[in-house]
């Protein structure tokens, strides 16, 4: 048998060095001219370039260089996440791979579906359905959602297109594409109740060139959706744009503007609270220098105001 198994580790020796850690029966056989490799075990268990494999049933074609992996496969990739599926194919020569009925660990993500594969670093799932709520013991989750597609990218960024939101496992929402992160930038949920009834609030992160941020969405039970962002600008001034509207007629919004160099600094706010007063704040200044020495003028322009959106205000 250990024979057997050198003659095998061998034949794999330049595929980025695939190791048997563990296998209790090695069978060697030809097919149409190719030598093929089958090793069983409770489990097999294989490593390759910090990649971690175990099934009951593993199959080598060696021409072809694809390794078939059946019976309890589990395949956690150099990203730390967590395969597990009825079937794996796996082609040594390029990394990509499919799978059947599908479960994957990412982070505090956990999917399922019925067919799966990798081309290219990224995981492809179809027919998903996924949820952040696995570890929280629940029986019914409060958040999840199912997809047409979701697609894991290396790194941390999910990607899912024909989604419906489900809260409690009931659809509440539908949105052609939705994009999570599993690092810090992470989405945001939160589901709770209020006198009018239950509600699903949601920040989901993006990133472009002009700077990042959360979409903003929820949906209140007998209200309607709502909808904003939350944007931080990446470019030389200082940037922050909020907006909010919360079902039927509140808004909430806030920009921030703020711009230093040596000759001039520039700054602006924007701001309105309906839960407080329906007032529209702003105020925009403008000073040369903008850090002046003792001997030096400083000049400021300053303009403030206020646009009063309740109609009930006694205007004179």
């Amino acid at each position: 048998m250990a024979a057997v198994l050198l003659l095998f580790s061998l034949a794999l020796a330049q595929e980025k060095a695939l190791r048997i850690l563990e296998a209790e029966k090695l069978e060697l056989r030809q097919e149409g001219g190719e030598e093929v490799y089958v090793l069983t075990g409770n489990p097999v268990r294989l490593e390759r370039d910090g990649e971690a494999i175990e099934a009951g049933r593993a199959t080598y074609f060696r021409t072809r260089k694809l390794l078939f992996l059946s019976e309890g496969v589990r395949y956690r990739d150099r990203e730390g996440r967590l395969v597990e599926a009825e079937e794996l194919q796996i082609d040594l020569s390029d990394e990509s791979f499919d799978a059947l009925e599908v479960r994957i660990e990412a982070k505090d993500l956990l999917l399922t579906g019925p067919l799966c594969q990798r081309v290219a670093g990224a995981i492809l799932l179809e027919n998903g359905y996924a949820t952040p709520c696995a570890s929280c013991g629940q029986e019914v989750p409060d958040y999840a959602f199912r997809a047409r597609e979701i697609v894991l990218y290396p790194g941390d960024r999910v990607v899912a297109r024909g989604v419906v939101v489900l809260v409690q496992e009931k659809p509440v929402l539908e949105l052609p594409v939705l994009l999570l992160f599993l690092s810090e930038r992470r989405p945001r949920f939160e589901v709770g109740q209020d006198e009018g009834g239950f509600y699903l609030k949601a920040a989901l992160p993006y990133v472009a060139d002009f700077g990042l941020g959360f979409t903003l969405l929820s949906y209140y039970q007998g209200r309607g959706y709502g909808f904003g962002f939350d944007h931080y600008g990446t470019g030389e001034a200082k940037e922050r744009y909020f907006f909010l509207h919360t079902p039927p007629d509140t808004f909430q919004y806030r920009g921030e503007y703020a711009l230093k160099r040596q000759g001039f600094s520039l700054s602006a706010l924007v701001e309105r609270d309906d839960t407080r007063e329906k007032l529209t704040r702003f105020r925009l200044e403008a000073s040369s220098p903008s850090t002046p020495t003792p001997q030096d003028w400083r000049y400021t322009l300053r303009v403030e105001g206020f646009w009063d959106h309740d109609p009930a205000t006694l205007r004179v």
